[in-house]
Formats: C-alpha cells, structure tokens, sequence
C-alpha cells in the first residue's frame, strides 16, 4: 500500500509540473523580452538574454514576432538579432522578418560599431535558410524596389539553397534599379548543384539526389533565358553590373559563356577582369580557349595589377590544360613573389607532368623571395615520394636555401622515403643548423635503428628552435 501511493505521489507531481510549464516557459520568454530592452553600457544583460531566448527556440518565436511590428529602434534590432541565433527555429518569423524589411532602415550602435537592421533581418532570413526561400521567391515580383533587393540579395548569401528561386530572379535583370540588377545577378552567380554528403545513405541519399536533380533542372531552364540577359548586361556601364553579370555567367552559362568571359578579360574595371579570370578557371578543362587571352595579361607584367595576375594564376590552374601548365610556368618568374608563390601552388595541384613540374619547384627553393622558397619546400611535400629523388640531390646542392628547403620538404612527406637515409645522414653533418634539424626530422620519421640512432643527438644538441623564414631570408 505504501508503495502504491508513492507512485500515486510520483504521478502527480509531474502532472503538476507538467501543468505548470507552459506557464513558467511563458513567463521566462516574456522576462527574457523585456531583459532586450535593457540598455545596460556593456550590453550584457542584452545579449545573455538574446543567448537564452535562443536556446528556447521555437516557442519563444511567437512571442518574439508579436513584439516586433511596435518595438522601439533597440528592441526591434535585438529581437532580429535572436531570431538570427535561433537559425531554422525561427522558420516562423519570416513573413515578420520580411515585413519589417519594407519599414525605413536604422542603424543603432552597438558593440562599438553601428549594426545595420535591414542586414540584421537579412542575416536572420540567411540563417533560417531553407525555409525562407518560398516567401523570398514570393516577394521578388512586390511593387517595392527594396524589398525585391533585399529578397534577391537574401538569397545571393543563400548559395545553393536558393535555387528554387531561380527562375524568378530572372525578370529582376531587367529590373528598373541598378542595385536590384546587381542583387538578382549575384544570386545566380551564387547558385551551385547541392552537393551529397557521404554519411548520407541509400534512401536518405536517393530521396536528397532527386532534389537536387529538380534544382538544376530549374537552373538548367533559368539559364536558358536569364544568359541573354547577362550578355547584355556585360555592356553595361556600371562596373557593378558587368561583374555580378560576369560571375552569373560563369554559374548558368559553363562552356558556352567562355567567349563572352574571354571578352570580359579585356575589361576596363580591376574586378571585372579579376572575376573574368576566376570564373574561366572555376569553368574548367572547357574554358581552354581563353588561356592564350589569360597568359597575355601574364606577359603585360606589371601593366596589370598584381590582383590580377594572381586571379589569371588561378583561371589558368581551373583551367589545368597542358597550355594553361605554360601559362603557370611562364608565371615562376613574374616580378611579384605572391604571383610566383600562387603560381606554384597550382602547379603542384595540377601535378601533370610530375616530373617536370618537380624540376621547376626544385628551382623555387633558390627564389629570392623566401616566402616562395617556402611554398616551394611544402609543394614538393605534397606531391610526396615522386619527389624523393630530386630533393636528395637538393641535399648537396651549393646554395643553402636550397638544401634547407630541400630537407624541409622530405621531413613533410607521408610516405616511404627510406631511399633518402643515406643522404639525409650524410646532411647531418652539414654547416648549417636548419639543414641538420630538418635532417633530422626527415630520419626520425623513416624510423629505422640507423636512422633513429643518427637523428637524435642532432635533435638533442640543435634544440634552438629552427629560424623563421623571414630571419633565414635576411
């Protein structure tokens, strides 16, 4: 008897406390709003209450919407700022986040810096993601010119989640204001297929592939009328509106916009040329008309900006033809170390014809420049064991950069390089520390008994901490 009404007890206490809950949430939510108000200089209270208000989720969101059309300028921009940290909890805050994109914008300072509220409610529209597009979509064809820009622009930070939305940007790149243009431009630029993660499986991956095969059949119909339209928008005067179109093209238009992009190359505007470059490189293997156009800008030197050249450096290693590979080796001896220093990176990541490509990094060890001297050293580390032979004989070479960087290089390499012990013992002996160190290390991780045996007194005695690269190059 007594434990039956222990368990009778036990029920109705949490009958009660079941009862009382709601109300307690309620209450919470409602002290949590008013801790928004609060005008505290730090701005603790503010944001602990944000944080909190958060992590209720989705039953605070009512509450917070209700406050929103009537709230002063802070509470309005706090109320905005929680709803951004609850993410796709606020799902039903988009029509109020959108409504409150069609009222005038302020700026309030916080945090020792203005916080703009339209950002703050696009921010919140981007962090519920998914969700938001339908009602996005909906409002690209409103009779008010901000709220299309804030809808397209909304969705240009939204990436591949937007693509729904696609064929409904397109009217807007004929749209009456510039600014509204440029938005919808950027949100095409931005759209990509979806990609499939690998933990997702069987029918979870089947079910995500057939969504993602409706969205590019939407970009596939948006394309077809939306790259008239950027063509034209390539002539335009703007710089603004050239290089969103540009970068649209580059999105909806593969293979058939090269010639427009090759064009865009010769642009007046820095950007515009720099997205031209970019862009042909994002296109790839296709875009190998333009490389003979790219390599030019390569030759002109310091006619181009060093921005540029670096873009080229990477269209041309997009691209990854043998022509673009003569392009990037042409590049190795730009007056510009970072053009040079980028310009071994894509080799490296082309890697074809490994062992040209390993004769010429070699020679990187000797630049002038010792951050490329640097990237060098980790690219021929990263091409790995069809490298050991040539980063042997670096070993002995008669400039020093060259057999530090040579070391550097086969102490990073994951992979057998046993066939370097004999020569990496014999550089334990040499003049220079670095040259020992790295040595050293290159022995330690072969990890044979001789090898073991010859590297430890050499880590133990050099234990200075081996130079920066920037102390070794002065």
């Amino acid at each position: 008897m007594k434990h039956k009404r222990s368990i009778l007890l036990f029920i109705f206490v949490l009958a009660s406390l079941a009862w009382n809950a709601p109300a307690s949430i309620g209450q919470e939510i409602e002290s949590l709003i008013n801790q928004l108000d609060n005008e505290d200089e730090d701005d603790s209270v503010r944001h602990n209450a944000s944080k909190r208000l958060a992590q209720n989720g989705a039953p605070a969101v009512p509450e917070l919407v209700s406050v929103l059309p009537e709230a002063d300028l802070e509470l309005a921009l706090s109320i905005v700022e929680t709803l951004t940290l609850m993410g796709s909890d606020a799902e039903s805050a988009v029509s109020a986040l959108i409504e409150a994109l069609r009222k005038p914008n302020f700026s309030v300072y916080r945090r020792k810096m203005f916080v703009d509220f339209h950002d703050s409610c696009v921010e919140a529209l981007v962090e519920i993601g998914t969700p938001a597009v339908p009602a996005l979509k909906d409002v690209l064809s409103d009779a008010n010119a901000e709220l299309r820009y804030h809808a397209a622009r909304t969705l240009s930070n939204m990436g591949y989640k937007a693509n729904p939305a696609a064929i409904a940007l397109v009217p807007l790149l004929n749209d009456e204001y510039d600014k509204v243009r440029i938005a919808a431009a950027s949100a095409l630029g931005g759209m990509r297929s979806q990609p499939v993660p690998d933990i997702v499986i069987n029918i979870k991956k089947q079910a995500l592939e057939r969504s993602i095969q409706t969205d590019d059949a939407m970009l596939d119909r948006a394309a077809e009328t939306a790259i008239p339209d950027l063509m034209k928008m390539i002539g335009d005067e703007s710089n603004s509106i050239r290089a969103a179109a540009v970068r649209a093209l580059g999105t909806l238009g593969g293979a058939a916009a090269v010639p427009a992009l090759t064009v865009a190359l010769k642009d007046r505007d820095d950007n515009v040329r720099t997205i031209a470059a970019i862009t042909l490189g994002e296109i790839g293997f296709p875009a190998n008309a333009a490389v003979p156009t790219l390599i030019n800008k390569l030759k002109k030197g310091l006619y181009e900006t060093e921005g540029i050249r670096v873009s080229v450096v990477q269209g041309l290693g997009g691209i990854g033809t043998p022509a673009a590979v003569s392009g990037l080796i042409e590049a190795l001896n730009d007056p510009s170390g970072f053009v040079r220093r980028m310009s071994i990176t894509e080799l490296a990541r082309i890697g074809e014809p490994v062992d040209d490509i390993i004769l010429l990094l070699m020679k990187t060890l000797a630049d002038t420049d010792a951050d490329v001297r640097v990237e060098g050293s980790q690219a021929l580390g990263r091409i790995g064991v069809p490298a050991v032979p040539a980063l042997t004989e670096g070993l002995s070479h008669e400039t020093l950069e060259v057999r530090i960087w040579s070391a550097n290089a086969l102490s990073q390499i994951e992979g057998d390089i046993q066939v370097a012990e004999p020569v990496l013992i014999q550089a334990l002996r040499d003049k220079d520390k670095d040259v020992r160190r790295y040595a050293a290390y290159a022995l330690k991780k072969i990890g044979t008994p001789e090898a073991i045996k010859a590297a430890i007194p050499v880590l133990e005695k050099d234990d200075e901490p081996i130079m920066s690269t920037h102390e070794k190059s002065n």
